[in-house]
Parts: C-alpha cells; sequence; structure tokens
C-alpha cells in the first residue's frame, strides 16, 4: 500500500507516515506498506453486529426507505452470516418488531423457517414507514405487514446500483 492509500484509509498525514518510517514504529508503517489497499478497505467497511441491528431497528435510525434499501442490500450481497439473524431471533434486547424481521431475513436469505418465540405479531412492515400491506406470505409469516421490496432488490444485485 502506498503513503497516498494509506493518508485514504486511515486519516494518517505523509509527515506522520514520513515519520514512522525512520522510527520506532517502523514496523507499523512496514505492516501498512505490505497490506493489501483492496482487502484492507473491505475489512474497514465490512459491517458490525451493530449495524445489523440498526436495520433491524430501522425505526429508530433511518427517515426514509431509500437510506434504509441503501444500507441493506449491500449487506444482503455481502455473505452476511445467516446464523447472526437466527440468534437475532431470540435476542430479548431487540423489540419484537426487530426480531421478527430478523427471522424474515433470515428466511429470505435461507428458505428456511425461523421459529420465533413469541405469541403476539408485531403487526409492522419490514421498513416501519411502509404503511402499505404487500401480501408478501413470506412477511405475513412473521407478522409483517410488508417484505423487501423485490423489484429494487434484484436491480441492485443486476446492476449494483439503486
Amino acid at each position: 500500500m502506498t503513503q497516498k492509500q494509506m493518508n485514504d484509509l486511515f486519516g494518517i498525514s505523509d509527515r506522520t507516515l514520513r515519520h514512522w518510517k525512520n522510527s520506532d514504529r517502523k514496523d507499523l508503517y512496514y505492516l501498512l506498506e505490505n497490506l493489501d489497499y483492496e482487502n484492507a478497505k473491505k475489512l474497514l467497511a465490512k459491517d458490525t453486529n451493530e449495524d445489523l441491528k440498526q436495520l433491524l431497528e430501522n425505526e429508530k435510525y433511518f427517515t426514509n426507505q431509500r437510506d434504509f434499501e441503501r444500507k441493506l442490500y449491500p449487506l444482503l450481497t455481502s455473505g452476511l452470516d445467516v446464523n447472526l439473524l437466527l440468534k437475532f431471533t431470540k435476542d430479548r434486547t431487540l423489540s419484537l418488531g426487530a426480531r421478527a424481521r430478523a427471522g424474515y431475513l433470515y428466511s429470505f436469505l435461507t428458505n428456511k423457517v425461523a421459529k420465533l418465540n413469541f405469541k403476539t405479531k408485531p403487526n409492522v412492515g419490514f421498513y416501519f414507514g411502509n404503511k402499505n400491506e404487500t401480501k408478501n406470505g413470506l412477511a405475513n409469516v412473521y407478522g409483517l405487514t410488508s417484505g423487501i421490496d423485490i423489484a429494487r432488490f434484484n436491480q441492485y444485485k443486476m446492476t449494483g446500483s439503486f
């Protein structure tokens, strides 16, 4: 990785990098220098469990559906660990709606049904602001009034854009 790439990824100034190269931090500099730029970029962009929880509890974090979809679709196509979604269906720190959304996403990605451990239906959309009932059978299984907009999701998968 070049110094310019290090600066772009980590925000470290050229002056600091030059200092590191000739000081007791040379091992750190050589480690950064030997990192593959593209792999480092992917690792830094990788989503965390908190990012996934924000998507599941979307009414607290998103104000419009497009922003929500811009965050969701890349996550769904990135090779998300579906067992994490299954774990979130049982996580009592999440709302019923978020747990139902986790079950829906698990089923959407695996074609397997996730058993929810609560009786009441949350009666919310996959995205909280979507008030239209879509008659999505998979979403109805989890008590959701609507699911993922398949047309927009397929458009994203085919073109990589929204």
